[in-house]
């Protein structure tokens, strides 16, 4: 099954929760911080290269939002 990049892993089809609702924003932030998409299993290390920003908090507060549960 194909799943929309900004719904969250766990959710299924129609379904609407709180969690759903901060993966897909942590996702859209991601994407428009970096100009690039999610990896499909996101870890913190993961976190794209940016000039400015703590890299490492950054990229535990995603890791946080795009967790797979």
């Amino acid at each position: 099954p194909i799943r929309r990049p900004y719904r969250a892993p766990e959710l299924s089809d129609g379904a609407v929760t709180a969690a759903g609702d901060r993966f897909a924003f942590a996702a859209l932030a991601y994407e428009w911080m970096t100009g690039r998409r999610v990896p499909s299993t996101f870890v913190a290390g993961d976190m794209a290269p940016m000039a400015g920003p703590d890299r490492e908090s950054l990229g535990r507060i995603f890791a946080r939002g795009l967790h797979a549960d």
